[in-house]
């Protein structure tokens, strides 16, 4: 029906404009964010292309706050 409660970062809200922040009376858990490629992989234009497409924004998102 339209309703949920999650844990999510902020920059998540800022990309979807239909979900709203709730302060909640617990602090925010703080989690390290990991992308993992096969080492033998990780040269390939498009795994780099997409690992480096993905870097630039969670580091943007992150640095906005």
């Amino acid at each position: 029906g339209g309703a949920g409660l999650g844990v999510l970062p902020r920059f998540v809200q800022r990309l979807f404009g239909d979900i709203e922040a709730v302060e909640a009376p617990i602090p925010s858990p703080v989690r390290g964010l990991w992308l993992v490629v096969h080492r033998d992989l990780r040269r390939r234009p498009a795994i780099a292309a997409v690992s480096d497409f993905l870097h630039d924004i969670v580091s943007e998102a992150l640095r906005a706050g």
